[in-house]
């Protein structure tokens, strides 16, 4: 998979891209809005941004509305849109960390274009969730692809595509568990902390 890596660290950049090349994807990295923006202009094949929320010159919504500006087409035809996985910083309430999403963010995710993942990052869980975005991606890229081949049955292949469809599903309701988790969660520390406050 293509990935595009944004932050203002360069140490951040480096971490992330050093767990992406583990399992093999190509990685760009850039620190801020405009340097994004030229790459994703030039680049129309990147999968996945990985960002922080706030970069320089701008947030991961302003690269999502820049990036719906540009027109994607590769030597296959129009290239979809890559996902975005947000990295949120937690506020330290009384009770721990809460993240507060903006509602920009709330909308892209309600949207289906981006997930979060808190700060500190775990390599091994982001790349678990880099694994799942690239699975869930291929299937949603390779189910309109099943056709017929020759020697081979309709039946056999109307199987395959009926296999590869449940295994679709099951990927996509397991980011949904994974985007309702982080929403309950939330939810639960925002609670917690709210009733710390009142005693």
């Amino acid at each position: 998979m293509r990935i595009l890596v944004i932050s203002n660290l360069g140490l951040v950049r480096h971490t992330i891209e050093q767990a992406m090349l583990l399992d093999s994807h190509s990685v760009t990295t850039s620190e801020g809005f405009l340097q994004a923006v030229d790459v994703l202009r030039r680049d129309h094949s990147i999968d996945l941004i990985i960002t922080d929320w706030s970069i320089k010159g701008g947030t991961a919504f302003d690269i999502y509305q820049s990036l719906r500006q540009i027109d994607r087409v590769t030597d296959h035809g129009s290239a979809p849109e890559p996902f975005f996985l947000v990295t949120v910083q937690p506020d330290r309430g009384v009770s721990g960390p809460v993240a507060k999403l903006d509602g920009k963010l709330e909308s892209m995710i309600a949207l289906e274009v981006a997930a979060t993942v808190m700060k500190p990052i775990n390599r091994d869980d982001l790349r678990t969730r880099v694994k799942t975005i690239a699975q869930l991606r291929q299937c949603k890229l390779s189910q309109p692809a099943v056709r017929p081949q020759a020697g081979r049955s309709q039946a056999s292949s109307d199987t395959e595509e009926s296999k590869l469809e449940e295994v679709c599903h099951q990927l996509e309701s397991l980011l949904d568990q994974v985007h309702s988790s982080e929403a309950s969660a939330r939810k639960l520390l925002n609670e917690i902390a709210k009733k710390s406050d009142l005693s």
